[in-house]
């Protein structure tokens, strides 16, 4: 358990590198394939024991959350999860966007999880209780999941580098996306091997793919718009969308190529959110 108080605790954003769709299953749900990263971009949460509980979101994009009833609340139910006789004031800093496959709801509950639970064995069974990407964000590096999230493998660092990220201004729901997915199956494409050199790990992701983007595009024709620009701008390596979207993400070399990058969408498309960020290759120390 993590001490409370004014100490601020990040939830860090995560992008899937790659997504393959592999099985659709009796209840609904499919199995998936997928890398994920965490990213410097991170909302952040603090925690304050109270007499009665209570949730202030703040940040550009708490306007998203504030009609959302408490119970649907991913922080508020990854609290009742583990802690539902303590009462906390929990201030949330909503930097990510909402509904946008960075899954900052699910970094939010993970954080929530780690930070007011003394479980440690048990925080994985909870976490899929809450949601697919709530089991990976309960990791500090670089995971490969399977079945329908649940299934975590921790893998080596990946290479230095860098992403630009651009959302053309649109909450997307996963079950919008998953609903329109109408190509083939994938194959599981685990890594072998870690990736030695940023010019390794663009020659693993250039034969993967996220198998969501088509059906992502025919609900949000924007997301073409996107990757089309980013796959144009200079210093991008690889351009794919993120998890069920819209949120795209461009590969660079460098958090200065990204910058670069960046700034040149900016200026072409001001109405879109960009924002250049980090692998996060290293675990970091506490929550």
């Amino acid at each position: 358990m993590t001490a409370v108080g004014e100490r601020a605790v990040p939830a860090h954003a995560k992008v899937n590198l790659w997504l393959h769709v592999t099985g659709r299953l009796a209840n609904g749900y499919h199995s998936l394939d997928s890398l994920h990263v965490r990213t410097s971009l991170a909302d952040r949460l603090w925690f304050t024991p109270a007499d009665s509980p209570a949730l202030e979101v703040t940040g550009r994009f708490s306007a998203a959350l504030q009609d959302l009833d408490g119970s649907r609340n991913l922080v508020t139910r990854a609290l009742a999860a583990v802690a539902p006789t303590q009462a906390f004031r929990i201030v949330l800093e909503k930097n990510i966007p909402v509904a946008s496959g960075l899954g900052g709801g699910s970094a939010d509950a993970a954080a929530t999880l780690r930070t007011v639970s003394g479980l440690t064995e048990d925080l994985p069974a909870i976490a899929a209780t809450l949601g697919a990407d709530v089991p990976s964000c309960l990791h500090d590096g670089t995971v490969m999941t399977a079945g329908t999230g649940d299934v975590v493998t921790p893998v080596e660092p990946l290479p230095e580098c860098a992403l630009v990220l651009v959302n053309p201004g649109t909450a997307l729901p996963t079950a919008k996306v998953f609903a329109g997915f109408e190509e083939p199956l994938s194959v599981p494409r685990p890594l072998t091997r870690p990736p030695e050199s940023f010019d390794d790990l663009v020659r693993e992701l250039a034969n993967r793919r996220n198998d969501l983007e088509p059906a992502a595009c025919r609900v949000e024709p924007g997301i073409s718009d996107v990757l089309s620009a980013l796959r144009t701008t200079p210093g991008i390596a690889l351009a794919r969308m993120t998890g069920t979207g819209a949120t795209c993400f461009g590969l660079a070399g460098t958090l200065r190529q990204a910058d670069r990058a960046a700034a040149l969408l900016r200026r072409h498309h001001p109405g879109w959110w960009i924002e250049a960020t980090i692998i996060l290759t290293q675990p970091r120390a506490g929550p």
